[in-house]
């Protein structure tokens, strides 16, 4: 068959000579599309299969040139339509080929012969007809976005801002809303670098920072009224906060301008550093949210950055209105967006509460109301939440006490898990009337009394105080009986508080930023004062919960005892007067239950009358309730004080030392000796006149007249006997200086 192949080409059928190809085809491919093609059609205009073209051009470098130029002339054919005709005509003369072509490459029918020209000439760089040069202000124009030529942007001016405001008023169209926000995309793209490659520039240009800030406020404060009236919105009796914009028919006209809007103002947030100004983006942001609710993607993010401002920002105003934003989107829609903030909150919570000082005590406190009146909004998510980390708690806690070693410990001995148990303990303050959240309160107690159990040494004092606080506050808010004064009162036991102090400190000791003590803290005098004012404080309160029971008299019995005990035994007489002023108050209040009892005839098995008369005595007001009632003022205006970190504003009374200054008034006492005869009559009939009564002068007299001479007392007494008789007859008489100095004697009288 080879043999006929290579002696008449020309002479065999169409049929036979496709099937050759057809072999030849499936051994040897072309290394790329276009000599595949080029080769191909080659074989079928010249009836030679390709084998034989190569053999031939291995032998003769001559056949080789004139082949290459064969294939360059049939690239130049196809390129002008012959590629198509050759197929038409191969599916007229061989079917089957024509089809297995069509299955197996089907490359053959989508070529395009110019595809390979545009490739080499893409590759080779050709520089524009003309270069522009760009000005300062659009250095800040992101890199890859498409060439704008300078008259197609419009320049935005002063004057068309305030053609653009007095259309807001009285324009009815979405055309000067769109060209409102898109001018704000203007400026935004002339301060920040856009690294969005989707963005498009925008159809004007913002240049100087006076149109900028025009452009700004004029969103800020015309944008949200002209929406409002451009979708027909009301604003009276509260009703934009419950607004539905999406019922409006103008709304799918503004749903995408303000998609852009948006997402510009996220950005704006994210760049913006001075406070004021944030302040004002919050507020816009803060009426914005009845629109905002709708486009989920951006509420996502802009979540994520309300809470880093709530947690993170160092002005109080930035925090608020932060918190302010979140409440409103969250309540918008409650159930979608309720749990994930709730999650990003507690976690900035824990994570800034790390350490705690008079400068970031009132942030934590702040971030812990705001989280509390959320978790207020729902209770089956605040559930959820309480009961997931508490269980958290518990956990570190377990480990705590069955590994007790310092990592453990420490876990829990920590700034963070104490103020997570302080969240915990003020929801369930705020939430206790709620079914399913009074179950974990026995939990939270339990966990608190572990912490107060696990070191229950004097290092770890201010800690054992900060728990009996949240246990009392949990007692006293849900009306829940709970065991704090054994906490409390085994500090006495545990301190020598006769021990004298080796160390002075003339400035109070604070336990409300503290954990734990130093050793050098431990032996000073500031320390036993400041643990002697914890417990006279938190024992009043703990009892003052309790002080409207019938059980009161026997509930302070062991308290009293205790009481007792240490004012007998301790000769400290600072705190014994402290602490007997404690024991007179719970005495006071003892009585006065036990008078209101006497007057009971109701039985005591009856626990509703029982309720009903401890409601009447906690109406009618306890003496021990009374007093921590205004004590309690007195210790939030010292607390207050005590934040300032200053010296003055707190108030300490500290005391002054005046050195020398008994000295110089004696030197002066002495020194000063009257001159004129009258003084000294005066002096001396003074005192023959008292008979015997005590002078101030006669101690400086018997001392000075101790080693006097028997001598002198003689001359004196005679001097004394005519000075008494001068003074009866009204005689004048002079004495001379030196017996002025020396002075009488008691025995003289």
């Amino acid at each position: 068959m080879k043999m006929k192949i290579n002696k008449s080409v020309g002479k065999m059928k169409p049929s036979s000579l496709m099937k050759v190809k057809k072999k030849k085809l499936k051994k040897t491919a072309p290394k790329n599309n276009v000599a595949k093609k080029t080769a191909f059609h080659k074989a079928i205009r010249n009836g030679i299969p390709e084998a034989k073209q190569d053999s031939e051009s291995e032998n003769d470098s001559d056949e080789e040139m004139e082949n290459e130029g064969d294939i360059s002339e049939t690239e130049m054919e196809l390129s002008g339509g012959g590629h198509k005709k050759d197929l038409e005509k191969l599916k007229d003369t061989d079917p089957e080929f024509y089809k297995f072509l069509k299955e197996n490459d089907k490359s053959v029918f989508d070529f395009d012969p110019e595809d390979s020209d545009n490739e080499d000439e893409e590759k080779v760089h050709r520089p524009p007809d003309s270069l522009e040069v760009n000005s300062d202000e659009e250095d800040y124009e992101a890199d890859g976005q498409a060439a704008v030529a300078s008259g197609s942007r419009k320049l935005v001016t002063l004057k068309m801002i305030s053609e653009w405001q007095q259309q807001l008023s009285t324009d009815k169209s979405v055309n000067t809303i769109s060209s409102v926000i898109k001018a704000f995309h203007a400026a935004l793209q002339s301060v920040t670098k856009d690294t969005d490659e989707d963005s498009v520039p925008s159809e004007y240009k913002v240049v100087g920072s006076a149109v900028f800030n025009g452009v700004v406020q004029l969103c800020v404060l015309e944008l949200q009224p002209a929406l409002l009236r451009f979708l027909k919105i009301s604003t009276e009796h509260g009703q934009l906060s419950r607004a539905q914009p999406a019922k409006s028919k103008n709304w799918k006209k503004l749903k995408l301008p303000l998609r852009d809007y948006f997402t510009d103002l996220l950005k704006l947030l994210g760049g913006v550093t001075s406070d004021h100004i944030l302040c004002v983006m919050l507020k816009h942001l803060h009426q914005m949210t009845c629109f905002i609710a709708y486009y989920q993607q951006i509420i996502k993010q802009l979540l994520r950055r309300l809470v880093s401002m709530w947690s993170e920002s160092s002005d109080e105003t930035v925090r608020v209105l932060a918190f302010l934003c979140i409440l409103r989107i969250t309540t918008t829609q409650l159930k979608k967006w309720l749990e994930p903030v709730l999650k990003l909150m507690y976690s900035a919570y824990v994570s800034n509460s790390k350490f705690v000082s008079p400068n970031t005590l009132p942030g934590i406190n702040f971030m812990r109301r705001c989280l509390t009146e959320l978790l207020t909004l729902d209770a089956g998510v605040t559930y959820q939440h309480a009961f997931l980390y508490i269980r958290q708690l518990a956990i570190h806690l377990r480990n705590a006490i069955t590994l007790h070693k310092k990592e453990s410990i420490q876990a829990v001995y920590n700034w963070q898990f104490v103020n997570s148990l302080k969240l915990w303990t003020d929801t369930l303050c705020a939430t206790h009337s709620k079914s399913q959240m009074q179950s974990l309160i026995y939990p939270l107690v339990q966990i608190i009394i572990g912490c107060v159990k696990l070191v229950p040494t004097t290092r770890y004092y201010p800690l054992r105080f900060h728990c009996c606080q949240m246990l009392i506050d949990l007692s006293r808010a849900t009306a829940t009986f709970i065991p704090v004064l054994p906490f409390i009162l085994e500090v006495l036991t545990q301190t020598n508080f006769e021990k004298g102090h080796k160390k002075v400190s003339m400035k109070p000791m604070d336990f409300t930023c503290v954990l734990k003590l130093s050793q050098s803290q431990k032996l000073e005098n500031a320390f036993k004062d400041a643990t002697i004012e914890q417990v006279y404080r938190l024992t009043l309160l703990s009892l003052a919960t309790e002080s409207h029971r019938m059980s009161f008299p026997d509930l302070a019995l062991l308290p009293i005892l205790h009481l007792k005990n240490f004012v007998k035994t301790s000769k400290m007489s600072k705190y014994i007067q402290k602490l007997r002023g404690a024991l007179n108050k719970i005495i006071e209040n003892s009585k006065f239950i036990e008078n209101e009892r006497k007057k009971l005839t109701m039985n005591l098995n009856d626990t509703k009358a029982v309720e009903a008369w401890e409601k009447t005595i906690l109406a009618k007001g306890t003496p021990l309730n009374t007093f921590c009632t205004s004590l309690m003022k007195i210790v939030a205006q010292q607390e207050a004080k005590n934040a300032t970190d200053n010296d003055k504003l707190g108030h300490f009374k500290l005391p002054v030392l005046k050195k020398g200054e008994k000295k110089r008034n004696r030197e002066d006492k002495e020194v000063r000796i009257p001159l004129s005869d009258s003084d000294d009559d005066e002096d001396e009939s003074a005192l023959l006149r008292m008979d015997g009564e005590p002078v101030q002068k006669k101690p400086k007299a018997s001392k000075k007249t101790v080693n006097l001479e028997e001598t002198r007392k003689k001359k004196k007494i005679k001097k004394n006997m005519t000075l008494k008789n001068a003074k009866d007859d009204d005689d004048d008489s002079v004495i001379d200086r030196e017996d002025e100095i020396v002075d009488f004697d008691v025995n003289d009288f």
